[in-house]
């Protein structure tokens, strides 16, 4: 009996596993410690928020907190995107072997066992990053409504919401981003390159998600099979990039707020 497989098996299971209690717990410390501490008030008057706003709503929440919980969870997606296409170009070559007719409902290869386990985690990691984004996206235009004085044309709700709506999701999420810079950074010269890379990769991702998941419900033969893990791989690629991306935007944008709107 050949028991490489299993060992192999085994291995990939311990590892994601652990690396998945290690993200929640990550997640929760990281929480605890800064997610949940006041935000500091700006004591620039022209930046203090307006007197309408009674006791409670200047009690806001810090986003720095948020912000590297937001980092850390981009860094660790950028490794597990990357772990992910590499599983992807060994799942291409496992399946190139075979015969263009071979029915792959009849087949199980250890590449497919990686694959299910890098997709599991990959959908995990995706679900926990999509809720932080937004949340930091909500959290960063709200603080801004108040503690800038400039005024702002999308509210923290819709700032989120607009991702939700057919065709309006197209350009609305892009132009409430780029308000969120342009109020962070204050003034300050800066491009809005970042940001439209972000935008072009995230659309174009989006693309190739969906195109993956058509490749993946024909795949019925190892032909089939292949061109899917051809779709997936490519579309792994643009994900780190777009990961990457993601991390230099919010940085630059969590490095600006702190410099213009805490330390002041």
């Amino acid at each position: 009996m050949d028991y490489l497989p299993i060992i192999s098996c085994t291995l990939l299971i311990i590892i994601f596993t652990s690396t998945l209690f290690w993200v929640l717990d990550l997640i929760k410390r990281l929480y605890i410690k800064r997610g949940l501490t006041v935000g500091h008030i700006s004591t620039n008057p022209l930046l203090q928020p307006t007197k309408k706003h009674n006791r409670k709503q200047l009690e806001l929440k810090s986003l720095s907190g948020l912000s590297n919980s937001l980092k850390a969870l981009l860094k660790i997606n950028i490794i597990i995107t990357a772990f992910a296409t590499l599983i992807g170009l060994y799942d291409y070559y496992s399946y190139s072997n075979l015969s263009s007719g071979v029915d792959i409902n009849e087949v199980w290869l250890l590449s497919d066992t990686a694959t299910t386990i890098v997709v599991g985690v990959q959908f995990l990691i995706a679900i926990i990053l999509g809720v932080t984004f937004l949340c930091w996206i909500y959290r960063a235009n709200k603080n801004l409504h108040f503690l800038s004085s400039e005024q702002m044309d999308f509210t923290p709700g819709w700032s989120i919401g607009w991702y939700f709506v057919p065709i309006a999701n197209l350009f609305k999420p892009y132009q409430a981003m780029k308000e969120i810079w342009n109020v962070a950074h204050r003034g300050e010269s800066s491009t809005h390159t970042i940001i439209a890379w972000w935008w072009f990769l995230w659309i174009t991702s989006t693309i190739l998600d969906r195109m993956v998941m058509k490749l993946a419900i024909r795949a019925y033969d190892a032909a089939g099979h292949t061109a899917f893990t051809v779709a997936y791989v490519v579309s792994d690629g643009i994900s780190v990039a777009l990961n990457v991306v993601a991390l230099m935007l919010v940085t630059s944008i969590a490095q600006a707020y702190e410099r213009n709107f805490v330390r002041r």
